[in-house]
């Protein structure tokens, strides 16, 4: 190799770092893997707070509401992974939507609509704001894409549930 230019050898050394495995997870900033761990744990909740929801809500408004999230956040998930490329997605809930989850699961049958409103209330405007980061200051073209493209969804689901939380209040 050291009869090759500069150029050349630059070139082979870079295919032989691209071939090999975890150079594109390695080369992803911590900035891009901390959003996608972010995003992907608070959208795997999402799915798994909507299916409890579609079961346990008494609202038919709030049972709708959480069917759209669990369509509409697998969408996103998949979305998600595609984007993420070679960063893996999270494997399991982190800490803090877990506790939500296990909160979820053992609310009293009169109080869980009210939870699982509050909690989505809180979700969303987290999601939006991640997003609306992302999507402006983000250093990984294909998430900064992602974010910007899944930005409106989230945006009304953050409507939808401030509306719902209004009209189960009365």
């Amino acid at each position: 190799m050291s009869n090759l230019k500069p150029s050349s050898r630059t070139l082979i050394v870079l295919a032989v770092l691209a071939a090999m495995p975890g150079i594109a997870e390695a080369a992803a900033s911590k900035a891009a893997q901390q959003f996608v761990a972010t995003a992907g744990h608070a959208g795997t909740y999402e799915v798994q707070a909507g299916e409890l929801a579609v079961q346990r809500a008494t609202s038919p408004d709030v049972k709708s509401f959480a069917q759209q999230m669990v369509t509409d956040h697998t969408k996103i998930g998949e979305a998600l992974k595609t984007a993420a490329g070679a960063m893996p997605l999270p494997a399991k809930l982190d800490v803090k939507h877990t506790k939500e989850l296990a909160e979820l699961k053992v609310a009293p049958a009169g109080s869980f609509d009210a939870l699982y409103l509050k909690q989505q209330l809180d979700a969303h405007e987290k999601a939006v704001a991640l997003l609306k980061v992302e999507s402006s200051k983000g250093d990984d073209p294909a998430l900064k894409s992602f974010a910007a493209t899944n930005l409106p969804t989230l945006q009304h689901h953050l409507e939808m549930v401030q509306a719902l939380e209004k009209t189960q209040s009365k």
